[in-house]
């Protein structure tokens, strides 16, 4: 499946906040209830500033929902998915990625 970059395919939620040629940082936002457009990630870590219940949505059509928490960290290597904001609070997270 070919790369889709967060910040062009879903600007609503994910802004690059800053980056150079190895590095990349993005602001992620997802409201209660919302669902993003698929995106995809090469290796990276999620920091959730401000955490909910979510589900991701899996390109094989498998989905995993689970809580993150404020404070907590996801590294994942690369993937394509997309993710639902199936909580009550709204999402605040940080995603660092290397290129």
């Amino acid at each position: 499946m070919a790369y889709m970059d967060p910040a062009e395919v879903a600007p609503d939620n994910y802004r690059v906040v800053w980056e150079d040629a190895t590095r990349r940082v993005i602001e992620m936002r997802l409201n209660a209830g919302e669902i993003d457009a698929p995106h995809s990630h090469p290796d990276m870590v999620g920091y959730f500033v401000t955490g909910s219940r979510l589900r991701i949505h899996l390109v094989d059509g498998t989905f995993d929902e689970k809580d993150f928490p404020d404070g907590s960290v996801l590294p994942h290597g690369p993937w394509t998915h997309t993710v639902e904001n199936v909580g009550k609070t709204d999402v605040f997270g940080i995603i660092f990625e290397t290129k």
